[in-house]
């Protein structure tokens, strides 16, 4: 088995019902196979670390978490973040402590995506992609979450056919957002 720790983006409990049901309506009418928790991934790491490592301050001013539509690219079918700079933004969340420095990301290609996926590029079944996608939620959430994130997947097959995740921990982001 292979794993990987990532941290990402969450939906703060009970806000996630107006992606999970856009979700559930790409999959039944596209067929779209989302093999991953809500969530949007920001950087792989390959141990875990505390979340006494998330700068708050820094978590608390980041802006709104809004969705704007899905694309098709090497990773697959993305419903991709509004700003995709907060991405990057939330990934520099962490910091140093007690003298040591934050934790450093590793490579993950698999999750370079600026947003969330919704069927991955290899995956066996390739769903036709409408021309006219219906419009994700529109809505901006001012409260989220930063977690981390166990990711389990068997060894020399395709990381989604097998996987498997735990969420370690998670910080609530506070609503100081724009």
């Amino acid at each position: 088995m292979e794993f990987q720790y990532i941290t990402a983006l969450l939906f703060a409990e009970g806000s996630e019902g107006p992606v999970e049901k856009y979700l559930h309506t790409m999959q039944k009418q596209f067929g779209f196979a989302y093999p991953l928790p809500l969530m949007v991934p920001l950087a792989g790491f390959s141990g875990f670390f505390p979340p006494d490592r998330v700068d708050r301050e820094k978590l608390k001013a980041l802006e709104n978490l809004s969705l704007k539509g899905i694309s098709q690219s090497s990773p697959g079918i993305v419903l991709e973040l509004s700003d995709p700079d907060l991405k990057d933004r939330a990934a520099s969340c962490l910091r140093g402590i007690h003298g040591k420095p934050a934790p450093v990301p590793v490579d993950a290609p698999f999750f370079n995506w600026n947003g969330i996926l919704l069927h991955p590029a290899d995956f066996p079944y390739k769903p036709q992609l409408p021309d006219i996608c219906p419009a994700p939620p529109d809505t901006s959430w001012k409260t989220y979450r930063f977690g981390l994130i166990r990711l389990q997947w068997e060894s020399g097959a395709p990381w989604w056919r097998h996987v498997e995740w735990e969420f370690l921990w998670s910080i609530r982001k506070a609503k100081k957002a724009n």
